[in-house]
Order: C-alpha cells, then sequence, then structure tokens
C-alpha cells in the first residue's frame, strides 16, 4: 500500500469518527439541578457555629495582634468562601440570607478593628493616633457590610422574599446610613 492510499484511509477514518460525533446544535446542556433548599439551610445551620466563634474572638494585644489578625483574616475569608457558596446557588431564601450572614461576618470583623487593644507601652498621643489608624481600617469592612446588605435588600425584593435575614439587612443598613441620608 502507498503512502498516498494510507493517507486517504486516514483521512477517511477521521471523517468518520467527526461525522459520528454529535455537533454542538444537537449537545444538550447538562439539566441544571434544581435547587434543594432544604440542603442550603442546613449548610446555613453547620456553619453557624463558625460564624458565632467568629463573632466571639477577640484581637489580642502587644506581640499578639498581627498573629491573631492573620489567624482572624483566614477564618473571615474562609467563613466569607462558604457563606458565598449558598448564596452563589441561586437558592431563594437560603441564598439571600447567606448574604445578609456575609454581611455580618464584615461588620464584625470592623468591629474587631475598632475595639482592638491598645498597645500598653503608648503614651495618650500615640494611643489617639493609634486608635484612629484602627478606625480608618474598619471604614473599607463596614462599606463592604453595607454594599453586601444593599444586595441581599435588592435580591429580597426582586425574588419577593421577606425574613427575619432580611429585615436585619434592612435595619443594618438604616443604623448604619450617613446622618445626611437618614
Amino acid at each position: 500500500m502507498g503512502c498516498e492510499t494510507l493517507v486517504r484511509m486516514r483521512f477517511l477514518a477521521t471523517v468518520v469518527l467527526l461525522c459520528s460525533l454529535p455537533t454542538l446544535a444537537q449537545q444538550q446542556p447538562p439539566a441544571e439541578k434544581p435547587c434543594d433548599e432544604k440542603a442550603a439551610r442546613a449548610q446555613l445551620e453547620a456553619l453557624k457555629n463558625g460564624f458565632d466563634q467568629f463573632r466571639e474572638a477577640q484581637l489580642l494585644g502587644g506581640r499578639e495582634l498581627k498573629p491573631s489578625l492573620n489567624r482572624m483574616v483566614g477564618e473571615h475569608r474562609e467563613l466569607e468562601q462558604q457563606y458565598r457558596k449558598i448564596a452563589a446557588r441561586q437558592c431563594g431564601a437560603p441564598s439571600v440570607d447567606a448574604l445578609v450572614i456575609v454581611g455580618r461576618l464584615y461588620e464584625e470583623f470592623a468591629l474587631k478593628w475598632i475595639h482592638a487593644p491598645i498597645p500598653e507601652q503608648l503614651d495618650a498621643a500615640q494611643a489617639e493616633i493609634f486608635r484612629s489608624e484602627l478606625a480608618q481600617r474598619a471604614v473599607p469592612l463596614q462599606a463592604k457590610a453595607r454594599e453586601t446588605w444593599t444586595e441581599a435588600v435588592r435580591k429580597a425584593k426582586e425574588l419577593g422574599i421577606a425574613d427575619e435575614f432580611v429585615d436585619l439587612a434592612q435595619r443594618r443598613l438604616a443604623a448604619t446610613a450617613a446622618p445626611d441620608a437618614r
């Protein structure tokens, strides 16, 4: 058999193979799984303990400030990822509730900055500067909390959801509004 014949046979085999594959138009997208609201609620409940532990943890002072801060950043990041996975499932109330809790995570982290211990070796003026710096670091966290609550309330209105989490988000938005916006 000559080279030309082998090339033709391989070409024909390739054409047959390609013709046997379904075209993109024939392929059906995988059926999207319906939302399992009960499973989403169970996931929220399973994360509650982690949220409570984060809320109760405090930044340590002195040499322990940076390690405790790093630990809290990691815990915050992990919890946020878990709650955002629930929110991304587009599962009605549990997804909206997860967004509200993400806002709470940011609010709690901001409060930890605001109430962080002041190093004992600082005099009054230095302590005031330190406290001011901590408060400034809390501002973006507070803004992120408001942004997340706003997103949750918008989504709740869009889906016609009203529950205690949506109520909480609305109360927190009202309580944290700029004085001229109230």
